[in-house]
């Protein structure tokens, strides 16, 4: 309460009120502590909380359940999902909860783009307010924190301003689906389904003599004519001049990425990144490979290091006709 008054702070989370109960006085001390800080303000302070108490419903500005520390971003949604209708029940302002923006680690990878979408495409969806959580090494280091923040911005004006359709805020809640969007000028907007879809090819998994690759079947269910993505290597090693094949031809990426880079590319243009997306160098690419709205076979092939196999992870993403949003 001092430390509030004396430093003008204006917004704080009443998080781990179940610490007061350990002093045996169970909900009194948890309702004590809160109305003790409540009636010691001495300016306005935004605070909300992760349990909602009878006696403090008059207090909490909003409440903000969602944890974020040791779990992936997409994860505890269906929790999530459920406290919308009872915040909205309870005439609260309905908010997701806390989402962390992070780098890469021994456990994680580095926050994307569509991680970051995938969150604010569900908040437009139930018109929820969210908090994010990010250290001073995602501002230092996140090659696409500007792309990032970009995206809070755009999605967020829109829902603020009630620019999405219910019928379009209907799909977005749905949590299995992806959605990007883009800025055309003049107030207008593209907003595009997405399917992204991961595949797997374990380099130490080869048989004796069989050159480096693997096979897979994609199924292009938004009718797209190209698409996009990228390449990841872990494991230690190195790959050189990977290549995806579809029916109608293929696309071969000139270069060598090493463990834990990313190769990005838009079936066009691409480069190659270090593990947070800070990218190093252009690449040079050679054919094209379009696809047709069907299921159909794709296949990937690379040179390697013979004495290091890594395991590469592929990402391919197709995107669908696109909605106009306007403001």
């Amino acid at each position: 309460m001092d430390l509030t008054n004396k430093a003008g702070i204006v917004q704080i989370s009443f998080d781990g009120l179940e610490g007061c109960r350990y002093s045996g006085e169970d909900e009194y001390a948890v309702n004590r502590f809160c109305m003790r800080c409540w009636n010691g303000w001495e300016q306005d302070v935004i605070n909300d909380a992760s349990q909602l108490n009878h006696n403090l419903w008059h207090m909490n500005t909003r409440m903000n359940w969602g944890e974020p520390w040791g779990v992936k971003m997409r994860d505890r949604f269906e929790y999530r999902a459920k406290n919308q209708e009872f915040f909205a029940r309870n005439l609260f302002p309905k908010m997701l909860g806390w989402f962390l923006i992070r780098t890469a680690s021994q456990k994680f990878e580095a926050t994307t783009l569509s991680d970051i979408e995938w969150m604010l495409s569900k908040a437009a969806g139930f018109d929820s307010g969210f908090s994010i959580v990010a250290n001073q090494d995602v501002f230092d280091n996140l090659g696409i924190l500007d792309q990032i923040l970009d995206a809070i911005r755009m999605w967020e004006e829109l829902r603020l301003k009630g620019a999405f359709p219910d019928d379009i805020k209907k799909e977005l809640r749905r949590p299995e689906t992806e959605w990007h969007l883009e800025y055309q000028g003049n107030g207008i907007y593209k907003l595009y389904q997405q399917d992204i879809k991961e595949y797997n090819c374990d380099l130490g998994e080869m048989q004796p003599g069989q050159s480096g690759g693997a096979d897979w079947i994609f199924d292009n269910r938004l009718g797209a004519d190209r698409f996009e993505g990228n390449i990841r290597v872990v494991g230690g090693g190195y790959i050189e001049n990977p290549t995806l094949r579809t029916p109608s031809g293929m696309i071969r990426f000139e270069c060598r990425i090493g463990d834990k880079e990313y190769l990005f590319f838009n079936g066009m243009h691409a480069y190659v990144t270090d593990h947070n997306y800070n990218k190093k160098f252009e690449v040079k690419v050679k054919g094209n490979a379009a696809i047709s709205p069907s299921v159909q076979p794709l296949s990937f092939s690379c040179d390697f290091g013979r004495d290091e196999r890594p395991e590469v992870k592929v990402t391919v993403i197709t995107s669908g006709i696109p909605y106009d949003i306007t403001l």
